[in-house]
């Protein structure tokens, strides 16, 4: 199986929700890279390229 495609992974996500009696809310949810990092449960969650490779970065939120 090769890597899904964004648009592929909301179709996945609600298999796999409705399997379990669950459900996302589409208004709310976004599919983002890392690179780009998102905020998560009061954390901001982020990958940085380095030379020796990457780090992923997990801090608490600005907020």
């Amino acid at each position: 199986m090769g890597p899904l495609r964004p648009l592929g992974i909301p179709v996945l996500l609600d298999r796999v929700l409705q399997a379990r009696g669950l459900s996302f809310n589409e208004d709310k949810t976004s599919i983002v890279s890392l690179d780009q990092g998102f905020d998560f449960l009061g954390f901001t969650i982020r990958r940085f390229t380095t030379p020796r490779g990457g780090k992923l970065l997990i801090k608490p939120s600005a907020q």
